[in-house]
């Protein structure tokens, strides 16, 4: 319900309508990650307000209320299938979140970044 972030092709919220301000909401969202190869993986965060995501016994956050932003966290992950949640919360202003991932480690977004559920490039 507001600006894009690193990915296009906005969607709205469930029951909203985009770009019209919604504010004091709570998304969650829950599935399942498979890990293809061991090694590093970067996940990544870009919200305006904030979230916390569990993907198996690893966790990451931004807590406080903030204008759109990434956050990153690289964890050494074994190949296989990760519970994942993902609990986002809208406080006042525009609301927008991107739940990303790339192998290896990075403190920044690229191009090797797709959205989580996203089907592999071919």
């Amino acid at each position: 319900t507001g600006s894009g972030a690193n990915f296009g092709g906005d969607a709205t919220f469930p029951g909203f309508t985009i770009n019209v301000d919604e504010n004091n909401f709570v998304t969650e969202a829950t599935g399942t990650i498979t890990i293809p190869s061991s090694g590093f993986w970067t996940f990544g965060v870009n919200s305006d307000d904030g979230f916390s995501v569990s993907l198996g016994a690893n966790t990451f956050s931004y807590p406080s209320p903030r204008g759109p932003g990434d956050t990153f966290a690289t964890f050494n992950l074994a190949a296989g299938d990760y519970a994942v949640r993902l609990v986002f919360y809208e406080c006042g202003g525009g609301s927008e979140v991107e739940f990303f991932a790339a192998a290896g480690s990075y403190s920044g977004f690229n191009a090797a970044f797709r959205l989580v559920g996203e089907p592999p490039a071919l």
